[in-house]
Parts: C-alpha cells; sequence; structure tokens
C-alpha cells in the first residue's frame, strides 16, 4: 500500500503557535521557529540576526622600538601596515570577524538582503519560511522553507519537503537554495542534487539579479522539479522501508559509509569483519564515528518504527541522524558539515548504497 500523502498545508505547517517538530531537532540550539506570515524585519529579530557587517582593510603590527610608560615600564611601539587589498569581513555589533582575507571588490549581502531575496524566493514558490538562524554564531544565515508537501510512512513517520536557503558569510560563497526532505521525528535533512537548465546540485541566487517573470519562472520550474524529485524520494523510501537488513548487512553497510579503512584492515588481516554492532563497537580498530552511529542505531528517534526496524531505510536513517545529530563536536559544527562540508556528500552515497542493498 503506497504511503500517504500529506498535502494539507495546514498539516505541514504548524509554527504559528507551538510548533511541534521543531524540538528534537538538530538545529534546536541555533534557530528559532518563524510564524506564518512574518515580514523580514519580524524573521531577523526573531532569529538574532537583525545585525550588519563590517568590511574592514586588514593591518601588519611591526614592532618599531620601546617606548617608556609613566610608571617608569617599558613597552613595545608599534606602526601598522596596511595590507593591500586585502580585508576581513566582521558583525559590526561586536566586531565578530566572520571571514579573513577578501578582496577589496568584495561586495559584503547582509543579512536583511539575504533574507529579502529568500523572501521573494518563497513568495514566487508559494512557500513559507518556518526556520532560521545561523551556524558558528553568524558565519552562515540561512532558514527553511516548506513547499507544503510530503508524505508518511508506516508507523507514524512523516517526510516533508523545503528547501534550504543560505548566505554564507565567509568569502567564496554565495545566496544558495537546497532542496532537501526532512524526516520527523528528529528533523534530520536528506540534501538532494536539484537537476535545472543544465545545473546540478545548489540551485545560486545573485542578489543582484532582478525578480523579474523570467526568474519567477524558473523558480517556478525549480519547484516544479523539487515535487517530482519528492515523489521519487517518497517511492525510494516506500522500497527501502519494506526491504529487511540484518544487523550482519546492516553493519557492513556502516563500514562501506564510514569506515572502508575497516574492511580493507580486516581483508588484509584475514580476519572476519564484524557482524553485530556489539563486535563493531568493541573492535579497537574501527573510527569513531562508526562507532557513535553504531551506539544510535537502536535508540534515534522512530528507529521502532515499522518502517526502520530491521529495514534498509532504517539503518539509512540511523547514518543520516547521526550525521545530524551524533558526529563531531557541536551542532555547528555537524550541520556546517552536513549541509556544505564533505558530509552533504557521505549522505548521498548512503543512500545509494542503502538502495543497492535494498535490490539485491
Amino acid at each position: 500500500m503506497a504511503a500517504p500523502a500529506l498535502n494539507d498545508p495546514q498539516g505541514i505547517t504548524t509554527v504559528a503557535g507551538k510548533n511541534e517538530f521543531f524540538e528534537g531537532t538538530p538545529w534546536e540550539e541555533i534557530a528559532k521557529p518563524i510564524p506564518k506570515g512574518a515580514t523580514v524585519d519580524e524573521i531577523l529579530e526573531i532569529a538574532g540576526l537583525d545585525w550588519g557587517l563590517l568590511h574592514l582593510p586588514i593591518y601588519a603590527q611591526h614592532v618599531i622600538g620601546q617606548i617608556e610608560t609613566p610608571d617608569g615600564e617599558t613597552e613595545d611601539e608599534y606602526e601598522y601596515i596596511k595590507m593591500p587589498k586585502t580585508y576581513s569581513l566582521l558583525r559590526d555589533t561586536d566586531h565578530k570577524v566572520l571571514s579573513n582575507y577578501m578582496g577589496n571588490r568584495y561586495k559584503p549581502i547582509d543579512n536583511r538582503r539575504a533574507f529579502e531575496v529568500f523572501e521573494q524566493f518563497t513568495r514566487a514558490g508559494n512557500m513559507t519560511i518556518e526556520t532560521a538562524g545561523t551556524i558558528h554564531d553568524g558565519n552562515h544565515v540561512w532558514g527553511l522553507a516548506s513547499i507544503g508537501e510530503g508524505f508518511r510512512l508506516s508507523g507514524g513517520e512523516q517526510i516533508k519537503g523545503y528547501f534550504l536557503l543560505i548566505q554564507s558569510h565567509e568569502y567564496g560563497h554565495s545566496l544558495k537554495a537546497l532542496f532537501t526532505p526532512i524526516r520527523f521525528p528528529g528533523g534530520h535533512t536528506m540534501v538532494r542534487n536539484i537537476n535545472i537548465r543544465g545545473l546540478r546540485g545548489a540551485y545560486t541566487m545573485p542578489h543582484s539579479r532582478e525578480f523579474n517573470e523570467q526568474r519567477i519562472s524558473e523558480i517556478s520550474e525549480l519547484l516544479d522539479v523539487a515535487h517530482a524529485d519528492l515523489e521519487v524520494f517518497r517511492g525510494n523510501a516506500e522500497f527501502l522501508s519494506a526491504a529487511s537488513m540484518t544487523e550482519e548487512e546492516g553493519v557492513f553497510y556502516l563500514c562501506q559509509v564510514h569506515d572502508k579503512k575497516l574492511i580493507t584492515r580486516c581483508k588484509n588481516l584475514r580476519v572476519p569483519l564484524p557482524k553485530t554492532l556489539d563486535e563493531l563497537q568493541a573492535n579497537e580498530g574501527a573510527n569513531r564515528p562508526i562507532r557513535k552511529v553504531a551506539d544510535i542505531v537502536r535508540s534515534y528517534p522512530g528507529s521502532d518504527f515499522p518502517s526502520c526496524d530491521n529495514t534498509a531505510w532504517g539503518w539509512y536513517n540511523a547514518v543520516v541522524h547521526g550525521i545530524d545529530h551524533v558526529i563531531g563536536h557541536s551542532v555547528n559544527t555537524r550541520l556546517d558539515a552536513s549541509w556544505l562540508g564533505k558530509r552533504a556528500g557521505e549522505k548521498n552515497k548512503a543512500f545509494e548504497l542503502a538502495l543497492q542493498h535494498a535490490a539485491k
């Protein structure tokens, strides 16, 4: 039986008032739920993003001698040499450095302008920003916009479609929109590559580009692609949730995702690969990420749902939940790696491997 769709917007966007899906998500420490219909000013204030940027030149400090202080002590005397064409980006409220070593031609995009672009993007696609926050206390600002569509798997598990909108204040990044199904409970993200107009991956949004009819049409096309991709993802999720995976197969799967060196090491030493989670955690050669994921396979939110219990979907969700919730030193490092770094690739790899296991 096909999983029921979630196409009632009132059943998906419950942020106004109590947001039952916000608690327990990986971003709850660094973001705020946004009431439906909030203005850009209100979003910035609620999420603590109502601050600006300073684009300042960098100076080198050079000791040129010593001087005597009024109390008879001596201290170094400095001159400051301006570094040519080298600037830093700072937050104007507390002078926190957000990005070092950028050129004098760099044009910063402040939070207001970023969320104005996000607001235009969501309005063009009839989407709603439900959550907004930062990573690394301002280095990246972001929002989650619901596309108003999702589906359910057995046991109450819900998957909903979102665009993750990000503006990085680190040099070399642009405004971007990433499509991601989000799984509840737990709230972990499963960022997907979007193919549109020959581009694969993130949809970039130059802030200087006008929101004319052509751009609105492009966003409409992007949203159509997202809806279609969510339907494909739904079919794959149903397939994975119906495919059983034994503990031994699951352990091998975790090794393929997180610790291929362990597979090679066991092969070279002619010793068997761990077959159970207990054996995996007791193996001194296993790395820290795989140990952490092995520890939550049976305990992450919803792991006992029929769709997850001893299924390929369940093992895949253990990997993704581990990346968003347990691997790394903090929520900031986890989400930075999960959304912008190498862990995003691991999620995609884990999904493809799960499909391969299920197809056998």
